[in-house]
């Protein structure tokens, strides 16, 4: 694990993808694939059933779930939003885009909402927005720095997740539950596609600050209204 580490920089499964390192490493490998959710690549090495893998990607993050004891209101509709983003601003369509893309899902579908907003310790900007904005509506929460089994539970139970390329996505991805991932080029390495998700990127060239509220209010709503 020390020398995985001194010659990748931590990234230890990126080293069965070197066909000379493969006798190395291990005796099931596979090669990765830039135009596939990267988390399935990483199963393949271990899981040869393809009916298996989905399942295999949402049961840690179920049991996970299992042993939180955060709660929502079931009664209203709660939107899991996640407007955060590791790279900084380049990543981020930006908290008072999201905020207006879960009110006007909320109008639409004329329901009463609550708006849970997930955001990490270091995203100081946006956590002072939504104290602010937290002062003047009751249907906002916020939740920083919270356990993985917290961002599990969130994610189960919430009617839906709108969430930029970061971390916590991956969570709600895995879990595969209705999701709307906001990517500012089209990354398919870091998008799982199911029948419950549904993937938003500018036009070539565009910032992603620039996909319209309006694009991603209207997938909000086909997920909602179509669920199985």
């Amino acid at each position: 694990m020390i020398m995985y580490k001194a010659l990748k920089g931590g990234q230890v499964y990126d080293l069965v993808a070197n066909d000379f390192l493969i006798e190395l490493t291990a005796t099931q490998y596979n090669k990765m694939r830039d135009d596939e959710y990267r988390a399935l690549n990483y199963l393949k090495i271990f899981i040869k059933e393809e009916s298996a893998l989905l399942t295999a990607l949402a049961t840690p993050f179920q049991i996970l779930a299992q042993s939180s004891s955060l709660q929502v209101e079931k009664t209203q509709l709660n939107l899991l939003l996640m407007p955060g983003g590791g790279a900084g601003e380049i990543k981020k369509w930006g908290i008072h885009n999201f905020i207006a893309a879960g009110n006007a899902v909320a109008t639409q579908l004329n329901k009463t909402c609550h708006l849970h907003i997930l955001l990490g310790p270091d995203e100081t900007d946006e956590i002072n927005i939504m104290t602010a904005l937290m002062a003047e509506s009751d249907n906002l929460s916020l939740h920083t720095n919270i356990p993985i089994k917290d961002i599990a539970q969130l994610a189960s139970l919430c009617d839906l997740t709108i969430a930029n390329d970061c971390g916590p996505s991956h969570i709600a991805q895995c879990l595969q539950k209705p999701y709307i991932g906001i990517y500012r080029e089209l990354n398919p390495e870091w998008f799982l596609s199911h029948a419950l998700s549904r993937k938003v990127v500018p036009q070539t060239g565009q910032d992603i600050k620039t996909i319209n509220i309006e694009s991603v209010t209207e997938h909000a709503i086909h997920l909602l209204e179509n669920q199985p």
